[in-house]
């Protein structure tokens, strides 16, 4: 029955689980944990998930986590770091109200190669997005591809309808921005 809202300003929850973890600092970082939500709450609505964790040092060798609260779903699979490696994390957020904000968000993230030399496929979209006391955003689209080393592709488009501040001000209107190209040499 841990209440994160009685340490920070959180929707209210109610969360059981069970987790484990095990690693070390030296001589390098290593970190295997899993965890498993049961019996659980996100203000009055139900809240599961399980997920698994294999980290040593900068390779992510498993990542397998699942989490779903109030019609929404937040995903990560795969492996990041080595060649051959692929991490696809994946958001499905039609419903953000539980989570003190209002509006939506869709999108996936494909994370390969190495961290000094990531690629990168990511799509994000929103219809809206808004916090209260931070403002809102219509009609968000993001498309970026980074590929590997100094040849990588480099590739975006973003476009946002409307940006507007905490009182309802406009601050950005029909927003577009495109980057084509190669790490190396790019026009954006």
């Amino acid at each position: 029955n841990f209440d994160p809202n009685r340490f920070a300003q959180l929707p209210a929850a109610r969360l059981n689980a069970s987790f484990e973890m095990q690693g070390q600092l030296k001589p390098s970082p290593t970190l295997f944990g899993r965890f498993q939500l049961r019996d659980s709450r996100l203000g009055d609505q139900p809240l599961l998930g399980h997920g698994e964790i294999d980290l040593s040092g900068d390779h992510l060798r498993k990542a397998n986590i699942d989490l779903a609260a109030a019609g929404n779903r937040l995903t990560a699979q795969g492996a990041f770091g080595k060649p051959g490696d692929r991490l696809v994390l994946r958001i499905a957020a039609p419903r953000l109200a539980p989570f003190g904000l209002a509006g939506d968000v869709d999108g996936q993230l494909v994370l390969s190669g190495s961290v000094q030399s990531p690629e990168i496929d990511a799509n994000l979209r929103s219809t809206r997005l808004a916090a209260s006391q931070v403002g809102e955003i219509h009609g968000l689209e993001l498309l970026v591809r980074l590929g590997a080393g100094e040849q990588g592709v480099l590739a975006g488009n973003l476009r946002l309808e409307t940006l507007a501040g905490a009182k309802g001000e406009v601050l950005l209107q029909n927003v577009r921005l495109t980057a084509d190209g190669s790490r190396s040499r790019h026009r954006v």
